[in-house]
């Protein structure tokens, strides 16, 4: 994977605005679930500071793969690798070109094929398991089809431009849709988490009344200024302004 120091030092710069759009973006899909609108209820500095812990182990997770990757590359094969890219890239036909790529990422395709027996097995053998075979699969066939919309993308940015879109900024492209795509993912699996009662157990006093968590009434997540329970029952969320809250006590799951 090729990534040239001085291009990735101009976009820096940019590097808080990325982090705040994909922190909103995983606060959002896992608060709409709920039916709270969290722009209502978020201060715009609250993101990153919400978004902390995910962006970290995201980072992590890509800096490994791409550690992964340099380590195992030699420069042999990443010439290979670029002149198998242009070799798609400059295929005028259509169907030609598709299964030049199919054929190109037989190694993902493969993992999806396997992942999808995986979830055919478990629909029969274990079917609480089945919602991560799924994900898993709907997770690569994602990276899969992204990547190969990106390639179409090259193609026409060379055909428009004449030249060759720049390799860093297309291995930037390929780590930020993996990044975004496991962000989602993982929005998914915190939704599953929260309703499945695997999330804290809460418990406080507002307006001198007791309220407390349960199999019914889930804790969903907090802001600075508010926090939320979710009723299963009405369907319905419960919001509380942390101004009015007392005596708040907090519990690990007992799933």
């Amino acid at each position: 994977m090729i990534l040239e120091t001085n291009k990735i030092k101009n976009l820096i710069p940019y590097l808080g605005s990325l982090l705040l759009i994909c922190g909103y973006l995983k606060l959002s899909i896992y608060y709409n679930y709920f039916n709270i609108q969290i722009s209502d209820y978020l201060e715009i500095t609250e993101i990153l500071t919400l978004f902390f812990y995910d962006a970290i182990k995201y980072s992590t997770i890509v800096f490994l793969a791409f550690l992964f990757t340099f380590l195992i590359d030699t420069q042999e094969s990443i010439e290979e690798n670029e002149n198998e890219k242009n070799d798609i890239i400059d295929t005028n036909n259509f169907f030609l070109r598709l299964k030049k790529f199919l054929i190109f990422r037989l190694n993902l395709i493969g993992s999806i094929v396997i992942f999808l027996i995986f979830t055919l097995i478990s629909y029969y053998v274990n079917p609480k398991k089945i919602f991560y075979f799924i994900l898993i699969t709907s997770f690569l066939t994602s990276i899969l089809i992204l990547i190969y919309f990106l390639f179409e993308f090259k193609r026409k940015y060379k055909i428009s431009y004449g030249k060759e879109l720049n390799s860093t900024y297309y291995n930037l492209i390929i780590i930020f849709i993996l990044f975004v795509t496991y962000l989602i993912q993982s929005s998914f699996l915190d939704i599953r988490k929260t309703t499945e009662g695997k999330n804290l157990n809460i418990s406080f006093k507002y307006y001198e009344k007791n309220i407390e968590s349960s199999d019914q009434i889930l804790y969903v997540g907090e802001t600075k200024g508010y926090l939320f329970l979710f009723d299963t029952k009405k369907k319905s969320t419960l919001v509380f302004s942390r101004n009015d809250i007392n005596n708040l006590e907090i519990k690990k799951p007992n799933k």
